[in-house]
């Protein structure tokens, strides 16, 4: 049997018999904040529209794979959404689908691009917002929204 340890392991490993050895929160991966916001929708959602989150601080690093969206009802036609900044629309996802099947909840990286946004997390400079936008206009229905949980960490 083979033994393969990540850094971290290594590290902590290390400082069990010398604590100047530990590994820093930072390489830790740190604390975990989740930005967490409900957006009530129009009745119908243009392509060009933002629906505009909140402003992460600086020095966020937004964690695609712990990121989800669920709908409060199942909206009329199935949605499509970009979540990212001004800059980069479908930094933290792409084409997340939002429909009947989804009222439990989408995760961010449950689509076709999951493999780099797990493995890539995001860091941002300045208060940047983050803008979810529909990847095409379509008929929501009345009284609908959405609830975004965006995970991140500091440094």
């Amino acid at each position: 049997m083979a033994n393969y340890n990540s850094s971290l392991y290594a590290s902590q490993a290390a400082a069990l018999t010398d604590y100047s050895q530990a590994p820093n929160l930072k390489d830790a991966g740190g604390n975990v904040h989740i930005l967490h916001v409900q957006v009530d929708l129009p009745s119908t959602l243009n392509a060009v529209d933002e629906l505009r989150l909140g402003y992460l601080p600086p020095t966020a690093k937004v964690i695609p794979a712990l990121c989800r969206v669920q709908p409060s009802a199942t909206p009329t036609n199935a949605i499509s959404l970009n979540v990212g900044t001004a800059a980069a629309a479908d930094a933290f996802a792409k084409a997340i689908p939002i429909s009947a099947t989804s009222l439990a909840g989408v995760a961010f990286d449950s689509t076709n691009n999951a493999l780099t946004q797990a493995v890539n997390p995001v860091k941002v400079t300045g208060n940047t917002p983050v803008i979810a936008k529909a990847t095409a206009n379509v008929t929501v229905g009345t009284g609908k929204a959405l609830t975004f949980f965006i995970a991140y960490t500091l440094g």
